[in-house]
């Protein structure tokens, strides 16, 4: 799939562009990605909720490809429309 963007319109989400990139991609984000793909919703008494760990996110090779996975997934559901 061809994005064609024009100039102005692309230069304006650069910056955007660039922090997503990050977050989705540098090492330090990843193991907050992976446990929000594998963590265990819990609620405790006091009715606050977090994800506890699970046991898949000590697997990284597979919590990656995992995670790469999910993404792509995403990629191929997102469509940008320009009005």
């Amino acid at each position: 799939m061809e994005l064609v963007i024009a100039g102005e319109v692309y230069e304006a989400f650069l910056p955007a562009l660039a922090l997503v990139t990050k977050w989705i991609t540098t090492k330090e984000f990843l193991g907050w990605w992976i446990h929000l793909l594998y963590g265990i919703e819990t609620t405790l008494p006091s009715s606050k909720s977090f994800l506890a760990k699970s046991d898949e996110e000590d697997n990284q090779f597979q919590a990656y490809r995992d995670l790469a996975e999910c993404w792509e997934i995403l990629y191929q559901r997102i469509t940008l429309h320009w009005i």
